[in-house]
């Protein structure tokens, strides 16, 4: 008898073992679904990824092209900035020479008593000569800073 009632509890023992293995294998079919639904979501979740970092890769190479863009404008007025202050440089020494042409000029028409109209007349002239020059200058310098303009919005 008891050797029935030993393999009375090996059964119940082997019973309950399946029942559990049953109930952990329902368990797993359960869960199956919900792994699917992870995994779907996980794929979804990396297109975004890749598509936010293609979009963000996009927006710096456009930014890089824009600085790029800019740097050669910076570049290409300081140029022109430079060559307009070398221009200045020599029209203020040729100023300069010709006032002091001038001042000679007077000097001698008081000692020879030069022809003191013709003296005027040409004095008017370089006068008329020297603010035609200033107006190109200040031309030249809106322009200058008209070109600049954008770039100092871009940067602020």
């Amino acid at each position: 008898m008891s050797d029935i009632s030993e393999l009375e509890a090996r059964i119940q023992s082997a019973l309950g073992r399946i029942e559990g293995g049953l109930g952990n294998l329902g368990a797993k079919s359960d869960a199956a679904p919900a792994d699917n639904d992870l995994a779907k979501a996980l794929e979804e979740e990396k297109e975004v990824t890749a598509q936010l970092e293609a979009r963000l890769t996009a927006v710096r190479e456009k930014h890089l092209n824009r600085q790029k863009v800019a740097a050669e404008k910076l570049d290409e007025t300081s140029k022109s900035l430079d060559e307009f202050r070398s221009k200045a440089q020599t029209l203020r020494a040729t100023n300069e020479r010709l006032r002091a042409s001038n001042e000679e000029l007077r000097k001698a028409n008081e000692e020879n008593g030069a022809d003191p109209h013709l003296i005027n007349k040409s004095m008017m002239e370089e006068l008329a000569a020297m603010k035609a020059a200033r107006k190109s200058e200040l031309a030249e310098m809106d322009a200058i800073m008209e070109e600049m303009k954008p770039m100092m919005k871009d940067d602020v």
